[in-house]
């Protein structure tokens, strides 16, 4: 993944086995995708690889996630942003400014969200199975982020 420059990342959570073609179709054109936990089955995985390389977590609770070989979090660095991935926000074990965290991604509650606070972007894409479904786009520039919520 390019270290600087400008990267456009998909972000999805709780497809709980599912992939739609809509969702599919948000999501084309991205260099990267993260999964923030409740994928369901490891073929949401693979389809979603189709479109780009895929960063996930698994769900910490009841979850057939646990059936891949998924890690509870991880910290990755892509155009030069620290981005923090986890299920539930609650269990966030580590103080994002602490850790120089730019972007959280999380799941969990269903709902999307984008909101800051002390200089760190928490962002739920919101789900991509039912109901108000929807999918985040995380635009990386030189160092500068910014993210949509795209309903789906």
């Amino acid at each position: 993944m390019k270290q600087k420059g400008s990267v456009l990342v998909g972000l999805v959570s709780d497809t709980h086995s599912l992939t739609w073609p809509h969702m599919l179709a948000a999501l084309k054109g991205v260099e990267l995708i993260i999964h923030a936990g409740d994928v369901g089955r490891l073929s949401v995985l693979e389809r979603l690889e189709l479109i780009a390389p895929v960063i996930a977590v698994r769900d910490t609770g009841f979850s057939d996630d646990s059936e891949m070989d998924l890690p509870e979090s991880r910290t990755l660095d892509i155009g030069g942003v620290r981005i923090h991935v986890i299920h539930r926000l609650q269990e966030l074990a580590i103080d994002p400014v602490t850790a120089g965290i730019r972007v959280v991604v999380h799941g969990h509650t269903h709902r999307a969200s984008v909101r800051e606070a002390d200089g760190v972007l928490y962002v739920n894409p919101g789900n991509a199975y039912a109901g108000d479904m929807s999918v985040g786009l995380l635009r990386i520039d030189n160092g500068l982020v910014d993210v949509d919520i795209v309903t789906l």
